[in-house]
């Protein structure tokens, strides 16, 4: 896997180009949101771990408990999993079709391009910038489905932690 350094430089032509472009007057984000949001991420390759709430961690063990009862009646060998391994490769073997859990970006893709946006009016748009902004705000947490509903879909303040705490979400390994 390449380093992160070499992802952003290999996307920095689509980050600066989405900057310039929500800058315009009349500017219209659908013909290069997604872009910006898959670049965004792409960022969850080199960031390993990721939060989860109480509600997540009980929902996870029951889900995985049934999966353990599924494997032993049909004679399968369970995947060991745990709630900090659980990724989303490996989510749909105890949550099938999603169902249930959420991984959700505490920091979101609507952040992230605010803060491009910033960056490059602020002249210092660069790889080594965004490194650290990633670097610093990148976040995903697992969620549940009901806990997802209390969440405004784009803005998540400046320290989503004591945000999503004062959504009622309680974050177990802050």
């Amino acid at each position: 896997m390449a380093t992160i350094e070499k992802y952003i430089e290999l996307v920095f032509p689509i980050i600066e180009h989405c900057a310039i472009e929500s800058g315009k007057k009349g500017f219209q984000k659908e013909h290069i949101w997604y872009l910006n949001r898959q670049v965004f991420y792409g960022f969850g390759m080199y960031f390993s771990g990721h939060f989860y709430s109480e509600q997540a961690e009980l929902k996870f063990n029951e889900l995985y408990s049934e999966y353990i009862q599924q494997c032993r009646n049909t004679n399968k060998e369970p995947i060991e999993i745990t709630i900090q391994s659980l990724n989303w490769d490996t989510q749909p073997l105890i949550d099938k079709g999603r169902k249930e859990l959420l991984f959700e970006h505490m920091y979101t893709g609507t952040m992230f391009r605010d803060d491009i946006k910033k960056l490059n009016e602020s002249g210092i748009l660069s790889i080594q910038e965004i490194k650290k902004l990633a670097s610093s705000k990148y976040k995903v947490c697992l969620i549940t489905k009901s806990e997802n509903q209390k969440l405004h879909k784009t803005q998540r303040g400046l320290d989503p932690i004591e945000y999503y705490s004062r959504q009622g979400i309680k974050i177990l390994n802050k």
